[in-house]
């Protein structure tokens, strides 16, 4: 009798750890964070670029990019805007904007559906001001998944047939590292 008892004991206490440790693994969630290194060129990757140096019409629509099943750190988005060798400032209210369309649920990871950053214009080809629409983040935006690329002036967003009537946009991005 004393044996089955303890038995019985042996066998509850380690169901009971086995609950306690399950439990605690549960709440314990992947930590992310985003690797900029020195932030220079050489720590970026260019994850999407559809731009070319052929002749270019505006009115470009939003092309899409995927990440390739793998989890990034958003660090710099570009949009063209030759509009006829006149460019476009994008003045105070320019805006770029990454749009989720899809993407896997990450453990860990709030995807935002829609990033907005403003944007900064600087001279493009044969010296066109504000022809380069342009932002950099400054927090952490993980980004996993299908993407839309735009800007709030699709009216002089540059595009040609080499892009298949997209836009021109350029995503860099980090490495994503999980903890």
């Amino acid at each position: 009798m004393r044996t089955a008892v303890y038995l019985v004991a042996v066998v509850l206490g380690a169901l009971g750890l086995a609950a306690a440790a399950f439990a605690g693994g549960a709440h314990h969630a992947a930590k992310w964070s985003c690797n900029y290194g020195t932030r220079s060129g050489t720590d970026r990757k260019v994850l999407f670029d559809n731009g070319n140096a052929y002749a270019v019409k505006s009115g470009g629509r939003p092309p899409s990019f995927k990440t390739k099943n793998k989890v990034w750190c958003l660090g710099y988005v570009q949009t063209y805007h030759w509009n006829g060798a006149a460019g476009q400032a994008p003045g105070p209210h320019g805006k770029i904007i990454i749009e989720r369309t899809f993407g896997p649920k990450v453990r860990g990871i709030k995807f935002k559906q829609k990033i907005v950053l403003p944007a900064l214009g600087s001279p493009g080809q044969n010296g066109v001001q504000n022809a380069n629409w342009y932002a950099y983040t400054s927090t952490d935006i993980f980004i996993d998944g299908i993407y839309r690329c735009r800007d709030n002036n699709p009216t002089t967003w540059s595009y040609n047939k080499q892009s298949r009537g997209d836009g021109f946009c350029r995503v860099e991005v980090y490495p994503a590292v999980k903890s």
